[in-house]
């Protein structure tokens, strides 16, 4: 094997463990004061009860059972977790039972509303909001919330948005991640382009790779073939995604997909293609970050999860561009006054367990809320502090500190408003409308197609896919 190839597959090894991905002071529950409000099927009036007083009265440790999608070191970190957790109290024992990825879990989740074989808790990606709401088998976080007085105002108000519907916060909120713009300073500054000053928009994108291009490098950008990214640009645009607020003042009943501002996406995706200045790249790989890694490109967009991993290949020498000098951006977007949407996954609590269970499972997910453990969390895995108290905690300054790209993320989600848009869409079948809407990207961006017609198609497949979800579901 050569050296170049071998340190390709070093860095391959060491990119497949990322995973894409307030106190609890008594007062009275603070939900946030921009949570959305609408389609739900449990009204912040009517909420299951949170039996509290269980786990008290339980005669011995109570074993709870949570599904994850974390991976690798995220998977360790998670592991250190539940060691800390269970040497502060006596009462609370957790299992963790570890899934390949986010798809599994809701694999094992829906097969589970049939057999009954469920978790305590289980670790859902940010897409399945609506789905779990619709299936009847969740106790939502906020009734342990109002049950417990537990203060929801130290959390950041746009994660709260994301998971609220109708009033209703229903999981809690744990590992938060967004999309980023990895570039190599090295080849901007070789290009004459200030290396200190990443492009913002999606023009300034197109610009900065004609002139990458026009200093030597072939291809100057690759492209994942996410619908996530898309998504985050329309965010950013302060467009929605689907109608009725994304969801939010009711059930929604079709795409949107960014109206002009999806327009403006699609229209740059195939200038990009046009002027042969990306490379597709299946959003199952790591393609686009070993592309970078060799110096074939000077540009991506991946997520946030990927820093730790990434600035470890770095410093372990690992890449073959050895002029590599990694930067980091905010999310280049089209022209808008939004911000980034909360990704990652949420914290589910299942209405199907026993009383001592749900409250020993709400105990847990406080303590993963708290601010040292969310600081150590985020220090370990670059994902972003949800709570602003971890902010001040020692160790997340300190790795802030020795990488201050760590904190772009943070910075990219705390400063948007909050607006329907930011909040992010909520839609039954969001995860199957993605993949109808990445082939669409595919074809514009690898086949050349019409990007307006591209666009329209998507829109046409995703209305079909939600009248279809809706008619099953009765909304």
């Amino acid at each position: 094997m050569s050296r170049r190839k071998l340190a390709a597959a070093t860095v391959v090894l060491a990119l497949v463990a990322v995973a894409c991905g307030g106190g609890s002071s008594k007062k009275a529950a603070k939900p946030s004061s921009s949570a959305p409000t609408g389609a739900s099927t449990t009204a912040a009036s009517k909420l299951p009860v949170c039996p509290l007083d269980a786990l008290k009265k339980a005669s011995g440790p109570v074993e709870i059972v949570m599904w994850h999608a974390m991976q690798r070191a995220n998977a360790d970190e998670l592991n250190k977790l539940v060691t800390e957790f269970e040497a502060s109290q006596p009462k609370v024992k957790v299992k963790l039972v570890a899934n390949s990825d986010y798809n599994d879990v809701l694999a094992k989740f829906k097969a589970g509303i049939q057999t009954g074989d469920l978790p305590d808790v289980a670790q859902m990606e940010d897409t399945n909001l609506q789905f779990a709401v619709d299936s009847g088998e969740i106790l939502p976080a906020q009734s342990c919330v109002t049950a417990d007085q537990y203060d929801l105002s130290g959390h950041l108000p746009r994660v709260l948005d994301y998971f609220t519907i109708g009033g209703v916060l229903w999981p809690m909120p744990f590992n938060a991640s967004n999309p980023l713009l990895y570039y190599d300073k090295h080849d901007f500054q070789a290009a004459g382009l200030d290396p200190e000053k990443p492009p913002a928009t999606l023009d300034d994108v197109l610009a900065d790779a004609k002139k990458l291009q026009a200093a030597g490098q072939k291809v100057p950008f690759a492209m994942k073939m996410d619908s996530w990214h898309l998504e985050q640009m329309l965010q950013k645009a302060n467009a929605l995604y689907v109608n009725n607020a994304n969801g939010r003042t009711k059930r929604s009943t079709a795409s949107v997909i960014g109206g002009k501002s999806g327009e403006t996406v699609f229209a740059w995706y195939a200038a990009l293609a046009k002027g042969g200045l990306v490379k597709g790249i299946d959003k199952t790989t790591v393609d686009n970050l070993l592309a970078l890694s060799n110096g074939d490109v000077a540009m991506t967009i991946d997520s946030s999860a990927a820093l730790g991993t990434a600035f470890e290949v770095l410093a372990s020498g690992g890449q073959a561009d050895k002029q590599l000098q990694l930067g980091i951006g905010p999310l280049p977007a089209p022209p808008g006054r939004g911000g980034v949407a909360v990704a990652g996954a949420g914290l589910y609590m299942m209405k199907r367990s026993s009383p001592e269970k749900q409250a020993a499972a709400w105990e847990w997910l406080k303590f993963l809320n708290s601010p040292k453990v969310m600081a150590e969390w985020c220090a370990a895995t670059g994902y972003l502090p949800i709570v602003r108290a971890a902010v001040d905690e020692p160790v997340l300054q300190a790795r802030w500190a020795q990488r201050p790209e760590f904190k772009v993320a943070y910075e990219q989600l705390a400063s948007g408003p909050a607006t329907p848009a930011t909040a992010g869409p909520v839609f039954g079948p969001y995860s199957d409308a993605r993949k109808l809407v990445v082939d669409q990207i595919q074809r514009v961006v690898t086949q050349g197609a019409d990007p307006a017609e591209a666009l329209t198609t998507a829109k046409s497949e995703v209305d079909k896919l939600i009248g279809e979800y809706n008619s099953r579901v009765g909304g």
